[in-house]
């Protein structure tokens, strides 16, 4: 992800930090992922704007840039507005948050959490009445919350507007602090841990009908699985019979139902050993060209295979790097975990027919 600055006006940013990411950073209980303050953030510090003694004045649109599409990515926003001071007078620059375009359409809002003394509507986030000498949210006058920006997008841009609040005279120069960090929705796997887990950052991709979101109220920084709650897809697609009377050394075709605006690579294992890891000879993978609406996975079923209940796991990503190997990130798509039941039926022995030749 990327993120571009336009000022508006005589805007200047006296401060630009990109702030790492850091897995130890506390719990927000205004954001959701509660951990969401892990992530990394871009994090600015604007000064030099005209200010309208008690108006908005526009001071910068940033636009989030996604080198893959990415599914209602959430917006976290924190330690963002100012407050200006000395000698009795004082000023507030309470923040509000205006959606102003996106491709390939121009999003919407919604609460997620937080965000006390403000509004969040499909467009805006805006502060619900404006108080001289209020602290509305936070302890001060900051904003702070977690929006989740609705769609499929390669990128989405905002308007962060400060709204001055003079208390007495003016305060000094303006200031404003703008803290954001964004994080997206995953898809993780949820066969047995023995399996090895992987993630999926959601995107435009989808194995079957569609993809549920796992793990949202927390940031990993590994790939990660789930409880296996997920495993109510293989009955819409998966037929009871792909993998019976199965004989090693033979193949087998199974037909995948995905959806791919572009080109993308669909990878699969089967344990037919039945030992608990998913093997290098288990993988099978196709390309699945752009608007394709299915896959065919062919395996060659190795002389181990054993009958009994075994699992199945499918990746679908735009780069096949990232689905080499059943467990890691990916930073597109889906990943399906299928329990299956596997029967393997040993090859018949061939028939020979004897020929008599009788001597002339």
């Amino acid at each position: 992800m990327t993120v571009e600055k336009t000022l508006h006006g005589p805007t200047t940013v006296s401060r630009a930090d990109t702030v790492k990411a850091n897995p130890a950073a506390p719990p927000d209980e205004y954001l959701i992922p509660e951990n969401a303050k892990a992530a990394p953030a871009v994090s600015d510090l604007y000064e030099n704007f005209n200010v309208r003694p008690n108006g908005w004045t526009d001071i910068v649109t940033l636009t989030f840039t996604f080198s893959r599409p990415v599914r209602n990515p959430r917006l976290h926003i924190a330690g963002t507005g100012g407050s200006a001071g000395y000698e009795g007078d004082r000023e507030d620059y309470w923040s509000g948050l205006r959606l102003s375009g996106g491709e390939p359409s121009t999003p919407t809002f919604s609460k997620v959490a937080g965000f006390p003394g403000f509004e969040v509507t499909d467009s805006e986030i805006v502060p619900a009445d404006v108080i001289p000498g209020l602290e509305p949210t936070c302890g001060v006058i900051y904003m702070c919350g977690t929006a989740q920006v609705n769609g499929t997008l390669t990128s989405f841009s905002v308007d962060l507007r400060a709204r001055n609040v003079r208390l007495t005279g003016p305060a000094g120069d303006p200031f404003m602090w703008g803290v954001f960090r964004v994080t997206l929705e995953e898809d993780d796997s949820d066969a047995p841990g023995s399996y090895g887990a992987a993630s999926h950052a959601v995107s435009d991709l989808r194995i079957g009908d569609a993809v549920t979101a796992d793990n949202q109220q927390t940031v990993s920084f590994a790939p990660r699985r789930t409880d296996g709650s997920d495993n109510g897809e293989p009955a819409q697609w998966l037929r009871d019979d792909a993998f019976q009377r199965v004989t090693p050394g033979r193949r087998i075709r199974l037909r995948v139902p995905v959806d791919s605006p572009s080109a993308a690579t669909l990878a699969g294992w089967v344990d037919f050993d039945r030992d608990g890891h998913f093997d290098r000879g288990e993988l099978a993978r196709t390309g699945v060209g752009e608007r394709d609406r299915g896959a065919a996975l062919t395996w060659d079923v190795p002389r181990g295979a054993r009958s009994g209940q075994t699992w199945l796991r499918l990746r679908l990503a735009h780069d096949a790097r990232q689905v080499t190997q059943p467990k890691g990130w990916a930073a597109t798509g889906e990943v399906e975990d299928h329990q299956i039941a596997l029967d393997v039926r040993n090859a018949p022995k061939r028939a020979y027919r004897h020929r008599h030749y009788r001597k002339l």
